[in-house]
């Protein structure tokens, strides 16, 4: 999978490769305490999550129906 935030949308893009079932999204702005949370369907092959777009370091964390966790950090200045 693919994640790319939009400065614009304010949102994060995320792109699946294969079906991966469905997948509980979190993201949160650790400067701020802000969070966000949706539950996206891997095989529709894409998925949009909206974020607020506030100055700060985020966790994005996705969890599949497995247990399996997959993580990255991004900065938005």
């Amino acid at each position: 999978m693919d994640c790319i935030y939009s400065i614009p949308d304010k949102a994060i893009y995320i792109a699946f490769f294969e079906n991966i079932g469905e997948v509980a999204v979190e993201v949160t702005n650790t400067t701020t305490g802000e969070s966000y949370y949706e539950y996206v369907v891997s095989a529709d092959g894409q998925a949009v999550v909206t974020i607020a777009g506030t100055e700060g370091e985020y966790l994005l964390q996705m969890t599949t129906e497995d247990g399996d966790l997959y993580e990255g950090v991004f900065r938005i200045e």
